[in-house]
């Protein structure tokens, strides 16, 4: 990544990273459909795969650093050990939530429900009182409730409460989770979401059939989940190093679009309509308002 970002202009490295990662995250969802294990069970190796992979980066990036001859620099600020507690928390209630609500309801749903994190976000940030929160802010955050309440009760469509339910409290423990990142110091979060994950791992192991895995359901996991899953989100945590958050944001909604294409051409499961078109509306608005954002940053 080191030699990417000197090869091409700052922010061409950002949009290359983070909409590297952004592809390499959208097949997860089909990931957790293609395993044909018991909930538990896959979120005991989804963790601990997850976990390994995460310490595998870490390890890669560490060595990366120490081979440069860049001169040193001043070591970030460490987080609390309230904000990290919190962070494992938040890993273990997201990852329980996402797996949750993808095996109970369209994926279509789960990741337009979870592309409402950042309105979760700005009404956490404001509740708290961590900085301002401009209008248009909270024009989007009503036009994006709107719409995930109008996916959880539409007429004529049965009612998924447990997959709709769950991806809610997932959306809220990810804005919650990217909130304490952002206002707990500048440490980095890989080797924190690493624990969360084994952490995540030691809670599905007392459920778990840990030997319950065949050929193909282990190829799933350490593919999937031992090399895509935190190899994708290690880049995405590297993205504001080069490119502003809105911008980030933007390049993140490509989830929300590309993972039920995945689950469509692999399984044959077509989004509902009302769930295609609210998410448009949902996606459309975040997009507008990070749009604006980053031309607020971008203005003298």
């Amino acid at each position: 990544m080191t030699a990417v970002a000197r090869a091409v202009p700052t922010r061409a490295a950002g949009v290359l990273i983070v909409g590297t990662g952004v592809l390499l995250l959208s097949p997860d969802s089909l990931f957790v459909r293609l395993l044909s294990v018991d909930f538990w069970t896959l979120i005991f190796w989804r963790g601990i795969c997850t976990a390994l992979g995460y310490f595998a980066v870490t390890r890669v990036l560490a060595g990366r650093q120490a081979r440069q001859s860049a001169p040193p620099v001043a070591r970030p600020a460490r987080r609390s050990v309230r904000a990290r507690c919190a962070i494992y928390a938040l890993t273990v209630i997201g990852n329980l939530c996402f797996v949750t609500s993808v095996t109970h309801t369209s994926a279509a749903e789960t990741l337009v429900i979870f592309a409402s994190a950042p309105v979760f976000g700005a009404v956490i940030t404001s509740i708290f009182r961590l900085e301002p929160i401009s209008r248009r802010t909270w024009l989007s955050t009503s036009v994006v409730l709107v719409g995930v309440a109008a996916i959880v009760v539409r007429p004529g469509a049965p009612l998924a409460l447990t997959g709709d339910v769950t991806a809610i409290a997932g959306a809220i423990a990810l804005a919650s989770l990217l909130v304490i990142i952002r206002h707990s110091g500048t440490g980095d979060v890989v080797p924190t979401l690493a624990f969360g994950a084994l952490l995540t791992a030691v809670v599905a192991a007392p459920f778990a059939h840990v030997l319950a895995v065949d050929p193909i359901d282990a190829l799933v996991l350490v593919g999937g989940f031992g090399i895509t899953l935190p190899l994708s989100l290690s880049l995405v945590m590297r993205g504001p190093r080069y490119l502003p958050a809105p911008e980030v944001s933007l390049i993140m909604l490509l989830e929300t679009a590309v993972g039920p294409l995945w689950i469509w051409l692999a399984l044959g499961e077509r989004p509902p309509l009302e769930v295609s078109l609210v998410g448009g509306v949902i996606v459309s608005t975040l997009a507008v308002s990070a749009l604006f954002a980053r031309r607020e940053i971008a203005a003298p």
